[in-house]
């Protein structure tokens, strides 16, 4: 299957030459995955925020990294439909295997969301300033990272006290963001741009929901 990226953070990158699928630990490219995906978010506050938009100018190239490894688990789960007999004690579970299928789904569909706010923020930039932003806004910003990054590692884990801390914080996170946006929905004085992040918070809570529900479930089996 040739040369693969297993893990990658800000200190070391791991390649491997992987000839079988079986060599494959999909829970690690999974993983990978989720560390693109937040980086992503993060890139689109920080533009906000400082007016360097250099990161969120590539996003779509970025997200197509996203796209690929998306592709790649189902490839892998096509091989082992074909092959169930690698489905045994020595490989992974079916319970693993799905997991790692629906959580690169729900990660896919997040950095699509992101691409579609980038070129948003890009459209509505002025001259490489900072564009205004409440205050809470940029707040709900750190917490739907934070969330992101609780609910992945909720799932790599199975950690089902990880799981319940970060579907409540999901929930509250959809309850301040829609405060946010009724109570400012009059002001003149607010940008669209606070709604759209405002909005974008809650469709990221969503999705996190949607990964630390199956956690909770997968853990207790």
């Amino acid at each position: 299957m040739g040369l693969e990226m297993i893990e990658a953070d800000e200190s070391h990158i791991l390649i491997a030459n992987l000839i079988e699928h079986e060599a494959i630990d999909m829970k690690k490219i999974v993983e990978r995955m989720g560390s693109l995906v937040k980086n992503n978010v993060k890139d689109v506050y920080h533009a906000v925020q400082t007016g360097d938009y250099s990161r969120i100018g590539n996003m779509a190239v970025k997200d197509s990294e996203i796209n690929r490894i998306y592709w790649l688990t189902h490839r892998q789960y096509n091989m082992y439909q074909k092959n169930l007999t690698s489905l045994t004690k020595d490989g992974p579970s079916m319970l693993k295997f799905t997991g790692c299928l629906f959580l690169s789904r729900v990660l896919e569909g997040i950095g699509d969301h992101v691409v579609s706010v980038s070129k948003f923020i890009l459209g509505i930039k002025g001259g490489g300033s900072p564009i205004k932003l409440d205050p809470f806004v940029a707040e709900l910003g750190e917490r739907i990272i934070a969330n992101l990054d609780l609910s992945i590692k909720s799932w790599i884990n199975l950690d089902i006290e990880l799981a319940h801390q970060a579907i409540k914080e999901a929930d509250e996170l959809v309850i301040d963001a829609e405060r946010s946006m009724v109570g400012n929905l009059k002001s003149s004085e607010r940008s669209s741009l606070n709604a759209v992040l405002e909005l974008f918070t809650i469709v990221v809570a969503e999705y996190c929901k949607y990964i630390s529900e199956f956690s909770f479930s997968a853990s207790m089996e």
